[in-house]
């Protein structure tokens, strides 16, 4: 899985911390292994970084799956920390969320019984 992350102009993202989030997206999305061949981070800074108004930072993870199309979630926070923690914690459910339903569907029967 081939992690990238992104920032705008008003977020400073140091190497740590980069190391940081990577670590947080192979420990949360581990269980996916080789279903999912990309994950797109984007950080933001909705107000200038001069300005602290509430929810302001945001962060969007887009996971790409094998042969599907391109799965994404979001999540504002106060901090770079609880943006990035909340939109993790999503998109780790929406995929296994999703992955469950897939496993599901493959030979299982119908509620007519048949």
């Amino acid at each position: 899985m081939q992690i990238q992350i992104r920032t705008d102009k008003n977020i400073v993202l140091s190497p740590e911390r980069k190391t940081e989030i990577e670590g947080q997206l192979n420990h949360a999305l581990e269980r996916f292994g080789d279903w999912l061949t990309r994950v797109e981070v984007t950080l933001s800074d909705e107000s200038s970084a001069a300005k602290h108004a509430g929810d302001d930072k945001r962060c969007v993870i887009e996971a790409r799956p094998a042969g599907m199309q391109p799965i994404a979630v979001s999540h504002d926070g106060s901090n770079l920390e609880q943006a990035v923690g909340g939109c993790v914690k999503k998109i780790a459910k929406k995929l296994g969320d999703t992955k469950d339903k897939l496993d599901t569907s493959k030979g299982a029967t119908s509620f007519s019984g048949e």
